[in-house]
């Protein structure tokens, strides 16, 4: 039995070896070129993070300061401005105003 599996393990590989010579030269590589077109449409996609400023019972007596996270992402080249306005809020038709202290010289 071991060898009937010899002999014919030796006959494949002679196979092989003497198909190799003949597949060569039957394998070709062709090339081709084509045009393509692509269009991308300017587009923006905007994420933010939510802007917590806690909750008060009446007027604030200090500046509440908290931050949070804007970030735009445009395709290449496409113009944009970024503005905020009062929001949704109940409060949004309150106009606010800053005072700055007076600076001593």
């Amino acid at each position: 039995m071991r060898s009937k599996t010899i002999t014919r393990a030796a006959l494949v590989a002679a196979f092989g070896a003497a198909m190799v010579p003949m597949l060569s030269g039957a394998i070709t590589t062709k090339t081709q070129t084509f045009d393509v077109t692509l269009k991308i449409s300017a587009d923006c996609i905007i994420a933010t993070s939510t802007l917590d400023l806690g909750q008060s019972q009446g007027l604030l007596a200090t500046a509440v300061n908290q931050t949070s996270q804007l970030q735009v992402t445009c395709t290449n080249t496409t113009p944009y401005n970024i503005g905020l306005n009062a929001g949704t809020g109940s409060l949004r038709s309150l106009t606010v105003y800053r005072t700055i202290p007076a600076q001593s010289s």
